[in-house]
Formats: structure tokens, C-alpha cells, sequence
């Protein structure tokens, strides 16, 4: 269900919004606590990239997502 609210979500704003980079954000952080890192990984991408484009680079939810990528490589072994 979550992941229909988000399609329709992303269909409505196709540039994204700032709360749109914050909610990917952090589904895709709940997804890579489960262990689910290789859904987790484009869903940390597109977050990523909207929170690029909404907040800009050196911004606090950039980051996160920066961070949480990495965190997702080191659990796929990319490290």
C-alpha cells in the first residue's frame, strides 16, 4: 500500500518536493534497518537526488541520504 501512495505520490509532484525527498528518505531508511537493502538502494537514489535538487548539496536530508547509501554498500559488500 505504501508503495502505491508513493507512485501516485511521485506522479502528482514529478519533480519531487521537499517533503516527497523526506518521506522517500525515510522508507528507504525503514527498508534498509530490515534488511531489504538491494529495494532500499534506488529508492535511496531518488531520495537522494531530490533532496539535491529541493535542499540542495550541503543540506542536513542531502546527507542523511548520502549516508544512508553508503550504509546500504557496505551491506551489499560495495564498501
Amino acid at each position: 500500500a505504501y508503495e502505491k501512495s508513493l507512485a501516485a505520490w511521485a506522479l502528482a509532484a514529478p519533480g519531487g518536493s521537499r517533503q516527497m525527498a523526506v518521506v522517500l528518505g525515510n522508507y528507504a531508511a525503514f527498508l534498509a534497518a530490515d534488511g531489504t537493502v538491494e529495494e532500499a538502494e534506488p529508492m535511496t537514489r531518488r531520495a537522494l537526488e531530490m533532496a539535491e535538487a529541493q535542499f540542495g548539496k550541503g543540506h542536513a536530508e542531502t546527507l542523511r541520504n548520502v549516508a544512508l547509501l553508503a550504509r546500504i554498500h557496505l551491506a551489499q559488500g560495495k564498501g
